[in-house]
């Protein structure tokens, strides 16, 4: 399960980007925190990079990896309002 610390950094989403699962050497379609929906480890991938194959119990159903965390790289959400640009 992912931890975090501060309720502030972290906010739900209904985005179906959370849906989808991924097997081993697909490409992620997002940066974040993906879970085995088999045996619950979690990995962090960068978005376009390949998911790993690892070992795996026999008794647990397939590996697919599903988002449980998305990074947002919407550079104007890090930045102040006092230190954005106007347009």
């Amino acid at each position: 399960m992912a931890i975090f610390k501060e309720m502030r950094r972290v906010r739900p989403s209904s985005s179906k980007a959370f849906d989808r699962t991924f097997g081993p050497h697909m490409d992620a379609a997002y940066s974040g925190i993906y879970r085995c929906t088999g045996c619950e480890r979690e990995i962090a991938v960068e978005g376009g990079r390949r998911f790993p194959n690892h070992p795996h119990p026999p008794a647990c159903p397939a590996i697919l990896w599903q988002l449980i965390v998305s990074v947002s790289h919407n550079v104007a959400e890090c930045v102040p309002a006092k230190f954005r640009r106007q347009a």
